[in-house]
């Protein structure tokens, strides 16, 4: 034996403590070897191997032995109990909705049992376990169980006016949406997400996490309804970092031919740049720059029926971020798989029989009182010449009044002739009139001195000549350097700017000039009826940019289009693009199931109403007649009305709507052919009466004046 074996051999046996009852016959017998080889080894090796050995936490910490559901589910809500576990201070549940078993989150400090999980999704599997807090530690998760919330049929929209703040360890979360909200986060973009305490249900914005360590993160929030909970909005954040964080990518909304896109507004970040691209292979094309924080309509357009991907970029002043990850969508199907119209050529040529069916239809009270359908033209525009009188007699009868109005003024009012006058064409962007104060002050005038409260702007020219009377919109050429493949683009671009200044998104009162807008009056010299399917489809795609979806009840305009007939065929039978037809006579091309026989059926479910102009003519002549003469082109507004409900589809949307207007419709008094004022008014109620008939909402009488303000007047 050697010394140091001599030496250690005098030592006393160390004594063991009395072992606490949890501790098993496994670590009786480790820390009984550990104390054994104290002799041997340093105090420090001896710490770590005892901790290497103590039960984890977790298993100090165990999780509820039973989790279940103890009442009856909801549509959005499930109630759980579980057995309380003696070291818990408090629970974590931690949910998924089963098919999407990646995007989990977790709520913290949930409340004591019994408790209630809401702010679900009706109709969902949903996917739970839960774990004990003992304090600052967490336990192991229990087993998972899976429920089923009930079905509802009502629906949740995303919150609206979110807006989030990054301060040194805390992030600011507000909305302006009413009702409770969810708000959830997480540090990076991977990892489990955390509602913090207090934020499964919040009644009142704003939300305030903190405590937060540096970083990037991503915080959500969700607006919980009574029928189901809407889908969360995403936004990144970064703490104690300079630069400009790599934003989420934006929640779409896809349509047939086009997408909604929401940009949030995060501190720091100025603005986004947006491109796409056709399914996960193609090129990225830029959509815009530098586009603020709102809901943005990407519509290029795009292709029905297809995968796109779209990607954002923040600008955070002079500085940009990385672009977020692509986020997938396709666009939808038209619900109709096809054309929209369901019978576009009825009304043409109808015996007998298909026209007492018609009556039959609408042999019911109409709907509309006489008051509220009348209304008057400006034709000639002379009521500008009365525009300095302090009121005028009209409004005793009626506030309703349809402007002709000029777009080339819009563009360039400097000028008497088209082919001298500024086109759409020669603006950047392209269609942005520069030149709109000529018309605010008219209708500021109209609206506010005379006191018409309901305006309706008809777009046409002023200037035409020298082509014909029939030329009362651009020529295709002047629309776009393009051609007619620009005319959408152009028109939506001038769209934007005409609801900007006479009709904006937060207008009100006074601010609102124009209540309707008509695309186009008497478009006959449209031929090439995609041209006119490119005006509407430009108009909605500015109207959906700056109100959002119409669905959303922020239209502060209704959208109608141009004045058309249903009872014959065009009798125009020439085809000539970005020109005159039919040498500028009655011929026309002006059938409206050609004109409306558009692909994307969303513009028909958005259409306020359709227009005839039913003047009482002997057929294609000038010749007058009684409104009830079988013989009158009156008769067409039995035909309008037939077409409607022909077309009218309750299942898929289409002109489910929309009403009848008759825009133009008089009986001019003329002494020479002796029609005095009498003779006149009673035509007007008798042919106001007869469109009663057929239910037609609003009917202008041509014109508000015979002629222009004289000294003698």
């Amino acid at each position: 034996m050697n010394r140091r074996t001599q030496r250690e051999g005098k030592r006393k046996t160390p004594q063991l403590k009395q072992i606490p009852a949890v501790c098993n016959r496994y670590i009786f017998n480790q820390i009984r070897f550990i104390m054994n080889i104290n002799q041997l080894l340093p105090a420090w090796i001896t710490v770590s191997i005892l901790m290497a050995v103590s039960p984890p936490i977790s298993a100090q910490c165990e999780p509820p032995v039973s989790f279940w559901l103890n009442s009856q589910q909801s549509s959005t809500a499930l109630p759980f109990n579980w057995v309380s576990v003696p070291a818990a201070t408090q629970y974590q549940v931690r949910y998924w909705e089963t098919s999407v078993p990646g995007d989990k989150t977790i709520v913290d400090n949930f409340a004591p049992a019994p408790s209630i999980l809401s702010g679900l999704k009706k109709s969902n599997h949903y996917t739970i376990d839960i774990r004990s807090k003992c304090g600052s530690s967490n336990g192991l998760w229990n087993i998972p169980v899976t429920y089923f919330t009930a079905y509802d049929t009502g629906t949740c929209s995303i919150p609206t006016g979110v807006t989030v703040d990054a301060g040194a360890s805390n992030i600011g979360i507000s909305w302006t949406s009413s009702g409770s909200h969810t708000v959830r986060y997480r540090l990076g973009n991977t990892a489990d997400w955390l509602i913090p305490t207090g934020a499964l249900s919040i009644s009142a914005s704003p939300f305030s996490i903190t405590g937060l360590l540096p970083g990037t993160y991503q915080v959500e929030v969700k607006h919980n309804c009574i029928a189901t909970a809407s889908d969360y909005i995403s936004n990144t954040v970064t703490l104690g970092a300079g630069g400009c964080a790599t934003p989420i990518g934006p929640t779409v909304t896809p349509d047939s031919t086009s997408a909604l896109l929401n940009l949030l507004v995060v501190s720091g970040v100025t603005g986004y740049n947006i491109s796409y691209r056709t399914g996960t292979t193609g090129n990225w094309v830029t959509a815009g720059s530098n586009i603020a924080p709102s809901v943005y309509h990407l519509n290029p357009p795009l292709l029905q029926s297809t995968p796109y991907q779209v990607q954002i970029q923040a600008i955070c002043g002079t500085l940009s971020s990385s672009y977020s990850q692509p986020v997938v969508f396709t666009t939808l199907t038209p619900a109709s798989g096809g054309p929209c119209l369901i019978n576009k050529n009825f009304g043409k040529n109808l015996n007998a029989a298909e026209l007492l069916e018609i009556d039959n239809i609408y042999n019911t009270p109409s709907p509309y009182i006489l008051f509220s359908m009348m209304g008057v033209n400006d034709g000639g525009l002379y009521f500008r010449a009365f525009q300095d009188a302090g009121s005028n007699q009209i409004t005793r009868l009626t506030t309703q009044y349809r402007n002709f109005h000029t777009i080339d003024d819009d563009f360039d009012n400097s000028l008497v002739n088209y082919a001298q006058n500024i086109k759409p064409k020669n603006t950047t962007p392209e269609g942005s009139p520069a030149n709109t104060a000529l018309n605010k002050g008219f209708y500021s005038i109209y609206r506010n001195i005379h006191g018409f409260t309901n305006i309706t702007a008809a777009i046409e020219l002023l200037q035409y000549n020298p082509q014909s009377w029939k030329d009362k919109i651009y020529k295709e050429s002047d629309w776009s350097v393009s051609g007619p493949a620009g005319i959408k683009s152009s028109f939506e671009n001038y769209t934007k700017k005409f609801i900007e200044e006479f009709a904006p998104a937060n207008g009100t009162g006074n601010q609102v000039l124009v209540s309707n807008f008509q695309v186009g009056n008497e478009l006959w010299d449209y031929p090439v009826k995609s041209d006119y399917h490119s005006l509407l489809s430009g108009a909605r795609s500015a109207f959906v940019h700056k109100y959002g979806e119409k669905s959303d009840g922020g239209w502060k305009m209704k959208l109608v289009v141009g004045a058309f007939q249903a009872y014959r065929d065009n009798n125009c039978l020439t085809v000539l693009r970005d020109v005159s037809n039919c040498n500028g006579g009655l011929e026309r091309h002006d059938f409206i199931g050609d004109y409306l026989n558009v692909s994307d059926c969303n513009i028909l479910k958005d259409l306020d109403a359709i227009d005839c102009h039913p003047y009482s003519f002997i057929p294609r002549t000038t010749t007058w007649t009684y409104p009830e003469n079988p013989s009158s082109e009156m008769g067409q507004i039995r035909n309008l009305a037939g077409w409607l409900a022909a077309n009218k589809s309750g299942g898929t949307g289409t002109l489910k709507d929309t009403r009848l207007w008759a825009t133009e419709f008089g009986f001019d008094s003329n002494p020479v052919t002796g029609v005095g004022e009498k003779t006149q008014s009673a035509y007007l109620i008798r042919g106001l009466l007869l469109l009663s008939r057929y239910h037609f909402e609003k009917v202008f009488f041509y014109n508000a004046f015979d002629h222009t303000k004289s000294t003698s007047v």
